[in-house]
């Protein structure tokens, strides 16, 4: 599912969230996504759906905390009484079943709304200056490339994949929270950057949410 607030600033809903204190369910992205600009506390969140007249915005989340420093580029929308029938959480095919920091070597899979499901490797964890607009952090991250002998001519990601979550493929376990990096373009070589999952869990105090594990949760809002 793609997060959408405008032409130039579109994402990847990564995956949900569940307040440990109250149970409330949340989706999670990019903080540059979906909190950036003018958006507040409490702001309708959008996807695009299909309609008859082609694909319509539509209202799905209300956004609530979001951090963006060295250590993790991420937010999350709420989901509402309203909006909760439509984007109840189902099982993807690679679902998250644990968390755990990442390492050199990691072999890792994620899907993306712009480049689909790509492959890569983890070949370095440090500071990497981020840019956003005005702004430059440098953010702790995992740079990944791609799997050595595969997919060589092919971006490891696009514009709008920011958001999506890197897995070990093997076991399911969340890594890393995909938020930009290059396609062999003018500024860089193909290579994609991650927030690691457990920077970013840590930053906004909940956990990973587990559909298949969990019974009725209340919404927020």
């Amino acid at each position: 599912m793609v997060f959408y607030q405008s032409p130039s600033a579109h994402g990847t809903l990564g995956g949900f969230v569940i307040n440990p204190r109250n149970q409330s369910i949340g989706l999670l992205s990019c903080h540059h996504i979906i909190a950036n600009g003018k958006k507040r506390p409490g702001d309708f969140l959008h996807t695009l759906l299909p309609t008859r007249a082609g694909v319509e915005k539509y209202p799905i989340a209300r956004l609530g905390p979001s951090v963006f420093n060295e250590k993790a580029d991420a937010a999350i929308g709420w989901l509402t009484d309203s909006t909760t029938a439509i984007a109840r959480p189902k099982v993807p095919e690679l679902t998250s079943t644990k968390v755990r920091t990442p390492k050199v070597g990691d072999r890792l899979t994620k899907i993306g709304y712009s480049s689909g499901i790509t492959q890569g490797v983890v070949t370095e964890l440090g500071y990497y200056p981020t840019r956003y607009g005005s702004q430059i952090v440098d953010m702790y991250a995992m740079y990944i490339e791609p799997v050595p002998g595969k997919n060589q001519g092919n971006p490891i990601c696009q514009g709008g994949d920011s958001g999506a979550i890197w897995l070990d493929a093997d076991t399911g376990a969340a890594v890393g929270l995909h938020f930009g990096g290059e396609s062999n373009s003018a500024y860089g070589p193909n290579h994609a950057k991650a927030c690691l999952m457990t920077h970013v869990l840590d930053a906004l105090d909940v956990q990973l949410y587990l559909p298949q594990l969990q019974n009725k949760r209340k919404t927020h809002g």
